[in-house]
């Protein structure tokens, strides 16, 4: 997802650091079941903030920065696209895993 903020562009990246930061600084882990508005919202920043730090650039962002640029830009709708393009990171990553031989979606051969 490519987005232009502090006048900057930047393509954002998925990475561990992300998640990692959010955990920081909402003290719990990403909950997908109970996701909340604020969830999102911090969400975002921190793959804003560690995009900038994979690519080595000066962060001078603060979330209320953020929370203006969010205000200023459409925030429901670039929620939105983020959220997708979050979920889409998401799944890439979980069909790289190896799969279980023993998934509980697997149905156990009745021949054994």
């Amino acid at each position: 997802m490519k987005i232009k903020i502090d006048n900057k562009e930047l393509e954002l990246h998925y990475s561990f650091r992300m998640a990692l930061m959010y955990e920081q600084i909402q003290n719990k882990s990403i909950d997908f079941a109970n996701l909340k508005m604020e969830d999102i919202v911090v969400l975002f920043f921190t793959a804003v903030v560690s995009t900038l730090q994979y690519n080595k650039i000066a962060n001078t962002m603060k979330y209320e920065d953020f929370l203006n640029w969010l205000d200023d830009n459409g925030g429901e709708k670039i929620l939105i696209e983020f959220t997708n393009w979050y979920v889409e990171q998401v799944q890439r990553q979980y069909d790289l895993m190896p799969e279980s031989k023993n998934k509980s979606t697997e149905k156990p051969d009745p021949n054994v």
